[in-house]
């Protein structure tokens, strides 16, 4: 008898499975719980057991309509109109949430007419696919829809103020309508107010990239730059001269980084040089010193107008 009679009244809120406590299902009993304890469990229960009772003009839960589905009944004043967002705003001053919320309608739930629902719907699929329709898909930024977001609007601050309290309850805090680049990868994301402010997008790869960036930055901060007249010097010293002129910049507080990029070389061979003594080869002979034959080997042209 009580397998048949759950199967009868399904969960009072998703109306799928059979309830288990309060009129709930196992899985709605355990989120309201979660979201809101044992009162908000209750606090939904006796919602659900208000469902059809008068409520105002009209009866709680339910949005009455009319024959014709051209008209829906305001739970406030009585009056039939074809729309209850704006009239509950301009006639009562109250936004389409707040009128859910204090009418026991579902937070998703139209309150237009049924007849206005079904022409919107159908002129919303005429415009799928249409010129004007692909326009808009080339045009269309969802990131900087996201960043100009207006919630000024009172319809608009009433449901932030509503998805506040229920982030909070979640642990989460609600998004700002702003959105940040990774300077790397350049993906895009909308930051949690509060929470870890990341730089970066969050990969591996960019997070060495980046790191690796500020770590030279940081480096060139700290490190002053090579003058002119001792980076000449630099380019100008040959053999054991370079080695002592490379060996007295980098103890003047330089950079192997600096020493290579004066001359040219690479990190590794700069480290050989200051450390090891090893001349790299395009300074190892003088300039004024270098004989015919290398001469020859450096300019093959040179050497064919000589023996000619």
């Amino acid at each position: 008898m009580k397998q048949a009679r759950a199967a009868a009244q399904p969960c009072t809120v998703c109306h799928e499975r059979p309830p288990v406590a309060l009129g709930m299902c196992l899985r709605c009993y355990k989120t309201a719980r979660k979201v809101g304890g044992a009162a908000h469990a209750r606090r939904i229960w006796d919602q659900q057991q208000s469902i059809g009772r008068p409520d105002g003009h009209g009866r709680f839960g339910i949005l009455d309509a009319d024959q014709d589905g051209q008209q829906v009944l305001c739970h406030e004043c009585g009056r039939w109109v074809r729309g209850l967002g704006a009239h509950a705003w301009m006639a009562h001053g109250i936004s389409a949430a707040d009128y859910r919320a204090a009418h026991g309608l579902a937070r998703g739930q139209s309150l237009s007419a049924p007849a206005t629902r079904a022409t919107q719907s159908q002129l919303a699929r005429a415009r799928v696919g249409s010129a004007g329709w692909r326009r808009l898909e080339a045009a269309r930024d969802p990131h900087a829809a996201a960043a100009a977001r207006d919630f000024t609007t009172p319809m608009a601050a009433a449901t932030r103020r509503d998805a506040a309290p229920r982030a909070a309850r979640n642990g989460e805090a609600a998004r700002k309508g702003r959105v940040r680049v990774c300077p790397v990868c350049g993906a895009r994301w909308c930051p949690l107010p509060g929470g870890y402010q990341r730089t970066t997008c969050g990969a591996t790869d960019c997070l060495r990239t980046l790191a690796a960036r500020n770590a030279r930055a940081a480096a060139q901060r700290r490190t002053p730059p090579i003058d002119q007249d001792r980076a000449a010097r630099l380019q100008d010293a040959r053999g054991e001269a370079l080695v002592a002129e490379a060996r007295k910049v980098h103890g003047a507080g330089h950079s192997l980084a600096q020493i290579a990029a004066v001359l040219g070389i690479g990190l590794a061979t700069a480290h050989r040089l200051v450390t090891g003594g090893a001349v790299p080869r395009a300074y190892r002979t003088p300039p004024a010193t270098r004989d015919a034959g290398t001469r020859r080997k450096e300019n093959p042209a040179s050497a064919a107008a000589d023996q000619g």
